[in-house]
């Protein structure tokens, strides 16, 4: 398994923050936070400080840009190509940054955790016949009735897979884990782009117990 690209990481952080000495100054803390990270796109009038989201775009941390960064009434959300330990770290650094910088502290109460997600683009040295061997008969019905219909033969092979879970279980449920083809590129090549709900670390490993278990 080698990783070939991480394409997309998001961390969406619940929590809430407080200001004992009154309510915070929102061009104070916008000029602040801009200034801190390096935000080139920033929310400049007051309509803009008072939207939900108040969105910053294109910052950097430790020489590692951040797309977007995003502030809501019950959390912040950080995102970028970059694997999840740069906004893990971005957001360690954040929280502990606006209490000197800004007079803001936690909730201990409103905080629940990060949500990760997660899409890379890999090869993998898989056999794709062992994801769904009951589907070889089946495919090749497919590939029979489609030349049948005066069509250009095709063989029909394993093209995507999806996990997840029920989301009625829960208000939040998190995204799918999925493997499907790269798109454009011949599959005897073997790159497969995937999603999961985990940290890119954590992703990389799950794409890495696949192939083992599919090789």
């Amino acid at each position: 398994m080698q990783l070939l690209q991480v394409q997309q990481s998001k961390i969406t952080y619940l929590t809430a923050v407080r200001r004992p000495e009154g309510q915070l100054f929102l061009p104070f803390a916008a000029k602040k936070l801009t200034e801190h990270y390096h935000f080139g796109g920033v929310p400049r009038t007051m309509e803009q400080m008072q939207e939900t989201p108040i969105t910053f775009l294109h910052g950097v941390f430790n020489g590692t840009a951040i797309d977007k960064f995003e502030i809501y009434n019950d959390g912040v959300i950080v995102s970028g190509a970059s694997n999840t330990r740069v906004f893990d770290a971005f957001l360690d650094d954040l929280f502990s940054w606006i209490g000197p910088e800004l007079g803001l502290t936690e909730v201990p109460q409103l905080k629940h955790g990060r949500i990760y997600e997660s899409a890379v683009v890999a090869e993998l040295a898989i056999n794709a016949d062992k994801i769904a061997p009951w589907s070889k008969a089946l495919r090749k019905l497919i590939g029979d009735k489609w030349e049948d219909a005066g069509r250009p033969k095709f063989e029909f092979e394993f093209s995507q897979l999806r996990f997840g879970p029920d989301p009625h279980e829960r208000s939040f449920a998190p995204i799918n884990f999925s493997l499907e083809r790269r798109a454009g590129i011949p599959f005897d090549q073997n790159i497969y782009f995937s999603t999961a709900p985990l940290r890119t670390d954590d992703h990389v490993e799950a794409l890495a117990a696949l192939e083992k278990s599919l090789s």
